[in-house]
């Protein structure tokens, strides 16, 4: 095993790799996944200062409120979130620790993006699972005991998942410490030192150096003054400077008498980057009084209890609650999941429901497609051969599948690419959602829908938005799709933004938003037109989309028929929009739950769901 004074050496190389590793791609497909959420970031051991660094990051750039806390913490808080992402980091994956914050995200449909140097082929359930997105970070070889390439390369990764920019060179990565601190530590830090700061305790702490105390600049005048004099003579003061925190700083180590000892640590570099050098700089902070304690820090000598501790039987102390169709629909309503009279109420509904289904013949099919048969990172991809199989299987049986989307002419390219040329007269495309309709066996042509009234005057007043690039338009004659290109302004933000803009126009015009736009289209359109003459020439339809919220793109389309389902978000209503898939599963793999409930008896399809809150 390499020596911690190799690893330190190393550090400039594996940040270089992060750099260029993963994929551009693959960070904005989990960007995706955080975006517009809440956000628990978590971290155990070394890795708790990246968890600091991205609940920083994300609530700097989204906006939204995020936190960094433990696994046993994110799973005694988890039940009382249904509108928060997780993201975990570990290196090799193989704590228990982090299986058990995973399970319970998964358990209630909370979505999850992995940091970690491994694979996810090579990873074992939940983490293997599609709930999961898993992000490989480049690996320069094992870190010893301390966390310390590992921790600098997932750091610059999330950074560049929020798309911060970083240098090429880290100009203090390697500094060095000439002294060893005393048998006290203190250290000060503002927002860009703060996962430094975590750092150095972790490490310090870990090793059993010596004793540490972290606080911001501020906290320190709140009384912890009083035990620093008290103990000066023992106390090394550690100052975490960056151009942010510099002015504060100053004045509060100007106000502290000169028997203090007080080392700096200070970078140039603003923002994401000054706090990857700042925590790539305080690595090296162990190595002169680890040497005075005759100590390794790659190998220090490890108790057998704490081997123990390390793979301690507890998980079934915290046994995770899955969430199901019942609970579902419970947080839809703004219920705890816990209200025993809401819950009631729903699994009355969800029994009626499924015994009305079971009674109703399903006779084609109307999808919703980004979201649905698609990921929303993942919609300029064909979908996964599991759903493929699965519409294909039943366009073989002569069930005629209408695609209700959003788009326009890419859905019609995407679909011959992968639907066998003997099924596409069975499929019907209502693009523009629902304007321009056209057989899938038609070669494309362009829409007939014309240009509404409400259409230049609502242009002319997004059009200030879009020359100064805060937003993106894409222009049809029947509906304008409206995406923001600031990672700041939420799904929320950017919808309250259109329907302001929108005016007097409203009354022409509908509102719907998906996982990564705003549509803005014409009244006298609409998916749910799609279902609704389906139904009539085929006699029944059964329709199934991912976002069957009020205002969600889909809201319309599954509150037309109880003989709906949504493969993520569902409506409040007890009488359709249900979501009938297993926990932790949506999206396509959803999908796949869904139609694989269709069972064939006397020559027709039945849906046949689980008549419980699995």
């Amino acid at each position: 095993m390499a020596k911690y004074s190799d690893e330190l050496e190393g550090l400039q190389r594996a940040y270089e790799a992060a750099l260029r590793q993963p994929e551009k791609h693959i960070l904005e497909s989990a960007f995706e996944v955080l975006r517009g959420r809440q956000l628990y970031a978590v971290g155990s051991g070394g890795t708790m200062p990246v968890a600091e660094h991205a609940a920083d990051l994300h609530h700097r750039v989204t906006g939204h409120f995020a936190l960094a806390l433990t696994p046993l913490r994110f799973v005694e808080v988890a039940g009382r979130t249904s509108t928060a992402a997780l993201i975990v980091f570990s290196a090799r994956a193989k704590h228990p620790d982090t299986a058990m914050a995973i399970s319970h995200a998964v358990a209630r449909g909370i979505p999850v993006v992995m940091i970690t140097q491994r694979e996810q082929s090579d990873l074992r359930p939940p983490m293997s699972g599609p709930s999961v997105t898993v992000v490989t970070v480049p690996s320069q070889g094992k870190d010893g005991f301390l966390a310390t390439q590992s921790v600098l390369v997932m750091a610059a990764v999330i950074t560049r998942i929020y798309s911060e920019d970083l240098p090429e060179v880290l100009p203090s990565a390697t500094d060095s410490f000439p002294e060893a601190v005393k048998e006290r530590l203190l250290v000060l830090h503002g927002q860009e030192g703060r996962a430094a700061a975590v750092d150095v305790e972790t490490r310090m702490h870990e090793l059993g150096l010596t004793s540490v105390q972290v606080a911001d600049y501020r906290n320190l005048a709140h009384g912890r003054h009083v035990g620093l004099e008290r103990r000066h003579a023992e106390t090394t003061v550690l100052a975490l400077i960056s151009p942010s925190s510099a002015s504060l700083a100053a004045k509060t180590l100007a106000t502290l008498p000169d028997r203090l000892t007080i080392h700096r640590i200070e970078t140039s570099l603003e923002g994401a980057a000054a706090t990857i050098d700042l925590l790539a700089t305080v690595m090296a902070l162990p190595v002169e009084t680890a040497a005075r304690q005759s100590v390794e820090p790659s190998k220090p000598m490890v108790s057998p209890y704490g081997r123990f501790l390390y793979n301690l039987p507890f998980k079934r102390l915290y046994p995770a609650q899955k969430v199901g169709p019942v609970l579902r629909k419970v947080q839809a309503a703004g219920f705890n999941i816990g209200d025993k009279q809401a819950v009631e109420l729903y699994s009355s509904a969800y029994s009626d429901w499924v015994a009305a289904l079971r009674l109703k013949a399903v006779n084609s099919l109307v999808l919703d497609y980004d979201g649905t048969c698609v990921t929303t990172a993942g919609r300029f991809d064909l979908p996964g051969f599991p759903v493929q199989d699965a519409l294909i299987g039943l366009l073989a049986s002569g069930t005629p599948v209408a695609f209700a989307s959003g788009r326009g002419g890419s859905l019609h390219e995407d679909l011959r690419k992968w639907v066998p040329r003997q099924y596409w007269q069975l499929i019907m495309l209502g693009l523009h959602n629902g304007s321009w309709r056209q057989e899938l066996s038609e070669d494309l042509r362009d829409s007939v829908a014309e240009s509404s009234s409400w259409y230049e005057g609502l242009q002319d007043r997004l059009q200030p938005f879009s020359d100064r690039k805060l937003i993106t338009l894409r222009i049809r004659p029947s509906q304008v799709t409206v995406t923001s290109n600031n990672t700041e302004m939420t799904s929320a933000s950017l919808r309250q933004l259109v329907e302001a803009t929108i005016g007097e126009d409203g009354r022409f015009v509908r509102v719907a938003s998906s996982g990564h736009s705003v549509d803005i289209v014409d009244r006298r359109f609409g998916k749910e037109q799609i279902l609704s003459d389906f139904t009539s020439k085929h006699g029944s339809a059964l329709a199934i989309g991912d976002q069957g919220q009020p205002g969600g793109n889909d809201f319309a389309l599954l509150a037309a028929s109880p003989l709906t389902i949504s493969v993520d978000s569902c409506s409040a209503d007890p009488t359709r929009c249900w979501n009938i898939a297993t926990a932790g599963s949506s999206g396509p793999q959803a999908l796949v739950e869904t139609l694989s409930k269709l069972t064939r008896r006397k020559g027709q399809l039945y849906l046949s769901a689980e008549n419980s809150d699995h």
